[in-house]
């Protein structure tokens, strides 16, 4: 007598099961795992090293983008005084905020990192505010360029030294920047997840993780 559906289904189930017990290997929580080697560093860096040399790339810029606008000031491109003492305060609290989150980092207290994470996301959108408003201001024309950047410089100085196209390269500068906080900020909080990883699993060492192969989307 042929074996009846249910049986067979019964049987495929069973030996589904099976099949997936084996797959399973657990396995105990490691800190050097490279499941924390961040990705967007090539797997080059633990993310506890990739968040620290971000952090301090962003001040090294920083310092880079005060130091041109204060050459630009010597050279008499007319940048408003408040312009520069405003990058100088973004200066003091990158520094600050990634002091706290090495501090972070070393003593493991992830809540720490959350004022530099905050602060990547200020100057994120102040990046793409600035980009867009130099697009536009130079897709309507010069008077709307004067209008919106002549409270921060000087646009015939300006002009004189970058050319009249120094919104699009503003705008380039813009995005490029936008995009290495984005970057640092992945970094940052892929060593924010690690630290609360390594708190959970440092409370309950007697914690298995089930590593599980999906196959076939099941």
């Amino acid at each position: 007598m042929p074996p009846t559906r249910g049986a067979v289904q019964s049987r495929e189930i069973a030996m589904d099961s099976e099949k997936l017990e084996k797959e399973k290997k657990s396995f105990v929580y490691n800190k050097d795992d490279e499941f924390y080697s961040a990705p967007a560093f090539c797997y080059l860096l633990h993310y506890r090293n990739a968040a620290v040399f971000c952090g301090i790339l962003e001040v090294l810029l920083l310092i880079v983008a005060v130091l041109v606008f204060l050459n630009l000031q010597l050279e008499k491109a007319n940048i408003r005084i408040w312009f520069v003492i405003t990058l100088v305060i973004f200066l003091v609290f990158a520094t600050i905020t990634t002091l706290l989150m090495i501090y972070g980092i070393v003593t493991e207290k992830p809540k720490y990192m959350w004022p530099l994470m905050a602060f990547m996301h200020i100057e994120v959108t102040i990046l793409i505010t600035s980009a867009i408003a130099s697009i536009t201001s130079m897709s309507m024309g010069l008077q709307a360029t004067h209008r919106l950047f002549g409270l921060y410089v000087s646009i015939h100085k300006l002009e004189k030294h970058f050319g009249p196209i120094w919104p699009f390269n503003l705008a380039i500068l813009s995005f490029f920047a936008a995009t290495i906080v984005i970057w640092s900020y992945i970094m940052v909080r892929g060593a924010y997840d690690y630290l609360l990883d390594k708190e959970y699993f440092t409370r309950k060492s007697s914690i298995e993780m089930v590593k599980t192969i999906v196959v076939n989307g099941v």
